[in-house]
């Protein structure tokens, strides 16, 4: 995951990554990454948001 992360970095700062590649497969791969990061951003925050209604509750419930 390093490594990719690396060459997403290395390819945002316009960068030519180590391994050769044409220009498409740079795109679909900086594409693919921008996808996959923001479902793990939407499911952390799903995850967040889940965490502060149970703690709401549970001060709504117990007083604290």
């Amino acid at each position: 995951f390093s490594a990719t992360l690396r060459g997403s970095i290395a390819l945002r700062w316009g960068k030519r990554p180590a391994l050769g590649r044409n220009r498409e497969e740079v795109d679909v791969a900086r594409k693919s990454m921008a996808s996959v990061i923001n479902k793990v951003v939407t499911a952390r925050s799903v995850c967040y948001v889940r965490q502060i209604k149970y703690f709401l509750q549970d001060i709504l419930t117990y007083g604290f």
